[in-house]
């Protein structure tokens, strides 16, 4: 019984601590945390996309 006492307490602890940081997050976070470097460099996806067809196509 105190095993599982012991278990909710904890799984209780956990999620309060998800949804203080839910609470506090902001809204709208910032586009550089989301950045995808493809995306934003378009030369840099072209060499990759180059060097992948490359590979595929070298037999």
């Amino acid at each position: 019984m105190e095993k599982l006492l012991g278990k909710l307490l904890l799984v209780a602890a956990c999620f309060a601590i998800l949804c203080v940081l839910g609470w506090t997050s902001p809204e709208n976070p910032s586009v550089a945390l989301n950045a995808n470097p493809l995306k934003a460099s378009h030369e840099q996806y072209q060499r990759i996309s180059a060097s992948n067809y490359y590979v595929q196509n070298g037999n």
